[in-house]
């Protein structure tokens, strides 16, 4: 019964804290950064918005997902992967030993920020 209680006040806590606005992830998406000043709060990265904008301007002149990881690989832009290992993030592609990208953009990537998933 305890597991399954503290189970349930998780679960409410956690709903109540996405319908009050707030960020529960341990990292921030592509584009973003959590907010020095107020926990659980994003702010926009200043350094990542030309990029993002860029993606979806592609997308909204029909390039394709493949089109889109091209010109920016060509350009040599930091993959968010590559991009959070730069800034010092602690964070770690759990996909990056299986993947054959070594740090670059992918289609998948494209796909979860136009989902506004990363």
């Amino acid at each position: 019964m305890y597991v399954k209680d503290i189970s349930s006040k998780i679960r409410r806590t956690l709903t109540y804290k996405r319908e009050q606005g707030q960020f529960i992830g341990s990292f921030a998406p592509y584009g973003y950064q959590i907010d020095q000043n107020i926990k659980y709060h994003l702010v926009i990265d200043e350094e990542t918005v030309p990029v993002v904008c860029r993606i979806f301007e592609l997308y909204a002149q029909g390039a394709g997902y493949r089109k889109i990881v091209q010109e920016l690989n060509a350009q040599g832009i930091l993959s968010p992967s590559a991009y959070k290992e730069k800034i010092g993030s602690k964070y770690t592609n759990c996909n990056a030993d299986s993947s054959n990208s070594k740090g670059l953009w992918t289609q998948s990537t494209i796909v979860a920020i136009l989902r506004n998933e990363m």
